[in-house]
């Protein structure tokens, strides 16, 4: 748990800094994203839980990665972990989910994601922007 608080404190922090950058309201940004106000003062608080489409949409928006919504600052050193020990940040009905597995910054960022669709299920997501 204490990994799941330290990772929404990290994104509460890049959704609020990103927001201030772009010299976005509150109320703008919900607007902008299709994100409710109130789903944000609690994301900016590090309350709640959002989910992957939440996430996709306030990237977007601001025009950066998922990635760079959730990286916190920069470690010395790689880190190599089991592909079960990352939590997943989508899981389906019937047990499908997805990992977000690694992560890079710069110009042209890469996100390698781990999916498992179960039969029968999908996930519905509006296209990215580019």
């Amino acid at each position: 748990m204490a990994e799941t608080a330290a990772a929404l404190r990290t994104v509460a922090h890049n959704v609020r800094a990103a927001r201030v950058r772009a010299g976005l309201s509150l109320e703008e940004l919900s607007r902008r994203a299709q994100v409710s106000k109130g789903a944000l003062v609690g994301l900016e608080k590090a309350q709640g839980n959002p989910n992957l489409a939440t996430l996709v949409r306030l990237a977007d928006t601001f025009g950066i990665s998922v990635s760079a919504l959730m990286q916190g600052p920069p470690q010395s050193r790689v880190r190599v972990v089991a592909a079960d020990a990352v939590a997943p940040l989508w899981t389906g009905e019937r047990g499908s989910e997805a990992r977000l597995m690694l992560t890079t910054s710069g110009p042209a960022p890469v996100e390698v994601w781990r999916w498992r669709l179960e039969p029968d299920e999908e996930y519905p997501s509006h296209p990215h922007q580019v």
